[in-house]
């Protein structure tokens, strides 16, 4: 169990007026989230620095250097994500700096930001993996008697609390729910810490001492009446429960100071235990219900059908209507096996719809979960017409909740171009969406015709076979000939480079093309990120 306090600042022997400006810049950063674990961008890198750097190194087995006698490590730019999800499983909070100007138009320091502040209840790893058990980010406040729970799950965007009278019944909530992440007072953490340290042995998680204010009555209620846009919290069915309310708008008011979006957390579920059948955590382990049970039974295809079986296989129903008509609906599916067998395939196709709209939340450029959301309504929407067969039984009132995908699923068709899937440049949107990047592309893709003529107009007025127009990043556009022919050249042409064998030149007809070329390549991008 890992115990961060919030409020601590830690900044080894070093003082601030030793520091270089770039140094400085990373201490400022610093300073804003001391207990995390700083990726600051540097060029083509990620560099850690003092403590953060040898912290790096022994978790990801990086090298550790030194630098005017300040340790640092670093990891490759495009490398980020694999070594973010690394250290977060190594329970770490990690928190990133990215430039926020370009280098090359800069003179002095590069500004940069804390664009990023991750942790084991808030990062969403790769989409591919299968993951059937919610991540829940917890917070526990005390009343007297009364815990409060708030769990939120930012990955599928679904938040609850609940309010129990026991610690015998918290350490049952909290281990059917396993939360990577919990949020408690000082004075919680300090009166508590012989119930954390009992907590840690049946499941790993990260606890955060929260600044005091989050969890002032005052405080908290505030931030929600704010954040839901009321007036009052009986619309949420919080109406007296004020531990519930203390803890929710603190988790709410931690995760929002901590470069979390909170915006698709638009409703909470008052929770309560008295529908379904509570299983205590000895109960659940001496019988392993949790574990070989659930596997036992869990035949689901999706990731977001595997956490909801989680949930409800955890949550015994106690109300015999409710039980039978469950079982009914079972028992219509099973007595139509081919129906079964060829929902499973279906449902195959689809992605974890719920993570891939959180990253659509939080992604700059979502162009790969535009195209799985895309590729996922496709396949779902045949799905009530092949529950036409269940008609007259209770499992076909499940259309009743299915939600409407076909808008969205048109719009996205309408827009978004296939091929671009594969390979965006050759276009993300269809054309007619956005006349100025078909404009621009029109541009471009004549652009390399005009190379091809250009060189040839080139080589028979200069009668030279062998000149070539070519283009570097490093030089940009360019018309080469050998040194023999560079006689032939004329004087208009402006030398841009000579070489062993060759001789490069520019031309103001060359120039005016890159000129354009490169301005449109750029609003081209910038158009197209804007559209997404």
């Amino acid at each position: 169990m890992k115990i961060e306090l919030e409020e601590e600042r830690v900044f080894g022997p070093y003082t601030t007026t030793s520091l270089s400006p770039m140094m400085l810049q990373w201490h400022q950063i610093k300073s804003s989230c001391p207990t995390a674990l700083l990726l600051f961008r540097l060029g083509d890198f990620y560099e850690a620095f003092f403590d953060d750097a040898q912290t790096l190194s022994s978790n990801c087995s990086v090298t550790l250097t030194k630098r005017q006698e300040v340790p640092m490590a670093g990891v490759p730019q495009h490398m980020l994500e694999t070594y973010l999800e690394r250290l977060i499983q190594k329970g770490l909070m990690v928190a990133v700096a990215e430039q926020t100007e370009d280098p090359k138009a800069t003179k002095g320091i590069v500004k940069r930001a804390l664009t990023r502040i991750e942790s084991p209840a808030t990062y969403v790893g790769p989409l591919e993996a299968k993951v059937t058990r919610k991540q829940f980010f917890a917070s526990i406040t005390q009343l007297k008697h009364t815990y409060g729970v708030a769990l939120v799950d930012l990955s599928t965007q679904s938040s609850c609390v609940y309010e129990v009278d026991s610690k015998t019944a918290l350490t049952d909530l909290l281990v059917q729910k396993q939360p990577k992440e919990l949020l408690v007072e000082q004075k919680f953490q300090e009166k508590e810490s012989l119930f954390l340290t009992d907590l840690e042995r049946h499941f790993p998680f990260r606890v955060t001492v929260g600044k005091n204010h989050y969890f002032h009555h005052d405080t908290a209620l505030r931030f929600l009446l704010t954040h839901f846009g009321i007036h009052q919290v009986d619309g949420l069915g919080l109406n007296g429960k004020i531990a519930a309310i203390n803890a929710l708008g603190a988790l709410y008011s931690y995760l929002k100071e901590h470069q979390q979006n909170i915006e698709a957390l638009t409703s909470v579920q008052l929770e309560t235990l008295a529908n379904h059948l509570l299983i205590d955590h000895r109960t659940d382990r001496h019988l392993n219900i949790s574990s070989s049970l659930l596997d036992f039974f869990d035949h689901t295809t999706t990731s977001m059908g595997g956490r909801l079986f989680k949930e409800v296989f955890e949550k015994p129903l106690l109300e015999p209507q409710k039980i039978v008509e469950r079982q009914q609906i079972t028992l219509s599916f099973l007595k139509k096996p081919s129906l079964v067998t060829e929902l499973m395939h279906l449902l195959k196709g689809v992605h974890d719809l719920e993570r891939l709209l959180y990253r659509l939340l939080t992604t700059q450029n979502p162009l790969k979960e535009l195209f799985s959301i895309h590729s996922s309504l496709k396949t779902l929407l045949p799905l009530p017409l092949k529950m036409e067969s269940l008609k007259g039984t209770l499992a076909y009132s499940l259309i009743d909740t299915f939600p409407d995908i076909a808008p969205i699923f048109t719009l996205l068709d309408s827009q978004l171009s296939i091929s671009g899937e594969e390979n965006s440049s050759t276009g993300i949107f269809k054309r007619g969406v956005y006349p100025q990047i078909d404009t621009l592309r029109d541009f471009m893709e004549k652009g390399d015709r005009w190379l091809i003529d250009y060189q040839e107009a080139l080589r028979g007025e200069l009668d030279i076979k062998t000149l070539k127009v070519s283009f570097t990043r490093a030089f940009g556009y360019y018309i080469e000939v050998s040194r023999a022919q560079s006689h032939k050249v004329p004087s208009s042409f402006i030398r841009r480079q000579t070489l062993v064998q060759q001789e490069r030149f520019i031309t103001k007809e060359l120039q005016d093309f890159e000129e354009k070329s490169l301005s449109a390549e750029e609003t081209l991008k910038r158009l197209e990120e804007q559209g997404l």
